[in-house]
């Protein structure tokens, strides 16, 4: 028993680090990631993330009795929640060692991730946002057009101090190499900062998951709204172990289920989670494709 412990700890500890970060661009939509019990079936309300205008004080006219905020809020429907996982047996039980569960929860964190983030990227097609502009090629970005595709997101009232810019793997990776990012002793984080920092955004992402014909999207929080709950069994009487782990950051939650099979001795791990998204403010987002 020590023994499969130690394993689930290593694996869960790790799947959920790597996931959290590969789930990075989900936090910069407004999002609800709260762990509050909801009925079955029930939406979660997520209100949109907007700025307010400033102006001048006036004390007649422009005083400290503000406007009300809009509050403008989406509901946000759950479908099947997404589980991965697998099974082992006593014997390889005791013959895995730590770097084996290391790297298998990497390899589910991506699976599970890939599987939220195209999920997600799905929603950002032309019927629901209509603004978009174009790059000259797939693999490759300029900085006239990282400038362009700035400009045209501000004429469109988008703030592009507050937004963020996702791109496709290999736009982000041409966009590294515009700004010189192949630095050494810097964090990942540090190394995104960085780079948002030397585009004019907010944050810069890789996104793989995107759908066909889309190269990325320059976008405001207010453009989609995410939801996250954990997934669990109704009673944890039946298994060996049911954890909940919550990034204390972002509040995305998963559920670790281990259990094992009566007399083979096999050991079954698997992870669990509802993410979910809806769209937004359409004209918060700007696609970005390739010219004709």
């Amino acid at each position: 028993m020590p023994t499969t412990i130690t394993g689930q700890e290593i694996y869960s500890n790790q799947l959920f680090k790597s996931l959290i970060n590969q789930l990075a661009p989900l936090k910069a939509f407004s999002t609800d990631f709260s762990q509050e019990a909801k009925q079955p079936g029930e939406g979660v309300s997520v209100q949109l993330v907007s700025a307010d205008t400033v102006n001048d004080f006036n004390a007649s006219t422009n005083n400290f009795a503000r406007s009300a905020s809009d509050n403008k809020a989406v509901t946000v429907k759950f479908g099947a929640a997404k589980i991965v996982g697998f099974n082992v047996t006593p014997y390889q039980i005791n013959n895995f060692n730590p770097g084996w569960w290391k790297e298998k929860a990497n390899l589910n964190a991506g699976q599970l991730a890939d599987t939220y983030l195209t999920e997600i990227c799905a929603k950002i097609t032309a019927a629901n946002f209509t603004q978009a502009t174009t790059i000259a090629a797939e693999n490759e970005i300029t900085l006239k057009e990282v400038a362009a595709i700035k400009a045209f997101a501000a004429k469109k009232k988008i703030n592009t101090r507050r937004a963020s810019l996702g791109l496709s793997l290999e736009l982000f990776a041409s966009l590294e190499s515009l700004y010189n990012q192949a630095k050494s002793g810097l964090t990942h984080a540090q190394a995104m900062s960085e780079l948002a920092a030397a585009v004019g955004v907010a944050q810069v992402f890789a996104v793989p998951q995107l759908p066909s014909g889309l190269l990325g999207f320059i976008y405001e929080p207010s453009a989609l709204a995410v939801a996250s709950r954990s997934f669990r069994p109704a009673s944890d009487k039946p298994y060996e172990s049911v954890k909940e782990i919550v990034d204390p950051e972002s509040g995305i939650g998963l559920t670790m289920v281990e259990f094992c099979e009566g007399a083979s001795g096999n050991l079954h791990e698997s992870v669990t989670g509802l993410v979910a998204s809806e769209v937004g403010v359409a004209g918060a987002l700007v696609r970005i494709t390739k010219s004709a």
